[in-house]
């Protein structure tokens, strides 16, 4: 039976860090509908805003895993 306990928690952390990026793409869909409001097009801003966000989720992660192996 505690097998289960802990399964379940590794289960949780694993979902913890898959999920370290949402940030990052919530504040590029935030910024880009905000510029896309701004430019009167709020389309292109939201998918400039995935764009960046995705990209500064990749520098970060590229950042953890260059110190992890240092």
């Amino acid at each position: 039976m505690g097998d289960k306990n802990n399964n379940h928690k590794d289960d949780i952390n694993d979902n913890e860090k898959k999920n370290k990026g949402t940030p990052y793409i919530a504040l590029g869909i935030a910024l880009g509908v905000a510029f896309g409001a701004a430019f009167e097009n709020v389309g292109l801003g939201i998918a400039l805003g995935v764009v960046f966000g995705v990209v500064m989720d990749t520098i970060k992660s590229k950042k953890m895993t260059k110190n992890l192996y240092s």
